[in-house]
C-alpha cells in the first residue's frame, strides 16, 4: 500500500477545523521541509507575484492563442512566433510549466487544459481581461495594502498620477478601457443569475445607474426585451454606451443619460432604477444618499435593483468576493466590500422600500436584492 506521507502528516497536525494540534514541538519544527505541506501552501501565495507577472507576460506575447492555432510547436518555433530571444523564451515556458499553463512533451509544447478553455483571445468567458485588470489596475497599487488598512483609505491610488478610475475629475481612458473589459467579462460570467429575478417582469422603465459602457444594458434587454433602459453615467462613459448601442442595433430601446450619480438628481418617471456593482463600492453612509435618491424619483411600486458581489453571511470567504473587497479599499472607492446579502436589505430597508427579495445564491459570489417603493 502507497501511503502519501505529505497529506498524512498534514491530517495528522490539522485538526477538522483546520487549527493546528498539539501533537509536535512547535519550538523545532523538525518536520517541515521544503516539500511538505506546509510550504507547498505558502508557495503560490509568496511567490504569486512571479507566476502572475509570468502569466501576464504570456498573454501579452499571445502564447496560448498561438500554440492553440499551431500546438505543438518547439522552444525555437515559439521564440519566433512569440518574438523573444531564446533565452528569455525557454526561461517563460519553465515558468509557464511550472505554474501548468503549457504542457511540455520531449521538446515539444501545448496549451494545458486551462490556458485552452480560458486563456485563448476571442473564446467565450475568456480569463485575458481579469489578466489585464490586475497587472493595469490593481498590482502596483498593492504594495500599499497594508498603509490602506491602518489609514482606511485608497492609499493605493497614489501609483496613478495621471488620474485613475475613481477620480472622476480626470479619468484615465486607457485604465477606463481596461475596466469595462473585466467589467463585460464578470457579466458573463454571473448575467445567469438574472434569468429568474421576476420583478424585471414587473417594470417598464429602467435606469442602470452607473451603467458603463451599456453592456449590462444591453444584455438586461435581451433577457427582458420589453423593458426601455437609460444608462445613466458620466458623459465619458456615455460616449462609449452610445457606441456599444450602435453596435447592438438598440438605438430605439436604450439610451444615455450624462450624469454625476453622486452630485445630480435622479430623473423621475422611470419606474425603476439599478445599481449594478455600485453599492458594492461604497460603504453604508455613502451608499444611503444614492438609494434616497432612487427612492425619491421612484413613484409609488417602482422598485429598486442591486446586482453586486457577496460574501457568505458567515464572512468566511470566498475568494473574488474577499480579493474585490481590498480592491475597493486599496485602489477604488477606500470603503465598501463585498457584502453579506443581508446588509445589502438592511440598507434598502433604511432608505424605506418594502417587500425585499434577496436572490442570494446566484453565480460568481453575486446576489440581487430588490426592494418596492410603497
Amino acid at each position: 500500500m502507497t501511503i502519501d506521507v505529505t497529506h498524512d502528516r498534514a491530517a495528522r497536525h490539522a485538526g477538522d477545523n483546520g487549527f493546528p494540534t498539539t501533537e509536535y514541538d512547535p519550538s523545532t519544527n523538525a518536520d517541515v521541509t521544503w516539500e511538505g505541506p506546509e510550504y507547498a501552501k505558502l508557495q503560490p501565495i509568496v511567490f504569486g507575484y512571479a507566476m502572475f507577472e509570468t502569466l501576464y507576460a504570456a498573454c501579452e506575447l499571445d502564447l496560448f492563442t498561438k500554440l492553440s492555432r499551431r500546438p505543438g510547436m518547439t522552444a525555437d518555433e515559439l521564440s519566433g512566433e512569440i518574438e523573444l530571444p531564446a533565452h528569455s523564451t525557454r526561461l517563460l515556458l519553465l515558468n509557464c510549466s511550472s505554474i501548468e499553463l503549457v504542457v511540455k512533451n520531449g521538446d515539444r509544447y501545448w496549451n494545458s487544459h486551462v490556458s485552452e478553455k480560458i486563456l485563448v483571445r476571442g473564446k467565450p468567458k475568456c480569463a485575458i481581461p481579469f489578466v489585464l485588470s490586475g497587472h493595469f489596475l490593481q498590482y502596483k497599487g498593492f504594495y500599499h495594502l497594508l498603509e490602506s488598512l491602518r489609514e482606511e483609505t485608497n492609499a493605493g491610488l497614489q501609483e496613478y498620477r495621471e488620474g485613475h478610475l475613481y477620480d472622476r475629475a480626470s479619468a484615465n481612458p486607457e485604465l477606463e478601457g481596461v475596466l469595462y473589459q473585466v467589467m463585460a467579462t464578470i457579466w458573463e460570467l454571473s448575467q445567469a443569475g438574472l434569468d429568474e429575478v421576476a420583478e424585471f417582469n414587473e417594470v417598464k422603465h429602467l435606469v442602470d445607474v452607473g451603467g458603463g459602457n451599456a453592456v449590462v444594458a444591453s444584455l438586461i434587454h435581451d433577457k427582458y426585451p420589453h423593458l426601455h433602459v437609460s444608462v445613466l453615467d458620466r458623459p465619458s462613459a456615455c460616449e462609449r454606451a452610445k457606441q456599444t448601442i450602435a453596435e447592438k442595433g438598440k438605438q430605439g430601446d436604450i439610451d444615455t443619460i450624462p450624469g454625476d450619480m453622486f452630485r445630480d438628481q435622479f430623473p423621475s418617471g422611470p419606474d425603476a432604477f439599478m445599481f449594478s456593482h455600485v453599492l458594492e463600492m461604497l460603504s453604508a453612509e455613502d451608499a444611503a444618499p444614492l438609494l434616497r435618491k432612487a427612492y425619491d424619483a421612484l413613484p409609488s411600486g417602482g422598485r429598486l435593483f442591486a446586482f453586486d458581489f457577496k460574501c457568505r453571511d458567515d464572512e468566511r470567504g470566498e475568494l473574488y468576493g474577499a480579493r474585490i473587497s481590498l480592491y475597493f479599499l486599496v485602489e477604488a472607492t477606500g470603503s465598501g466590500m463585498a457584502y453579506p446579502p443581508r446588509e445589502y436589505a438592511d440598507w434598502f430597508r433604511n432608505a424605506g422600500f418594502t417587500d425585499l427579495n434577496v436572490y442570494s445564491e446566484l453565480p460568481f459570489e453575486h446576489t440581487v436584492v430588490v426592494g418596492t417603493k410603497p
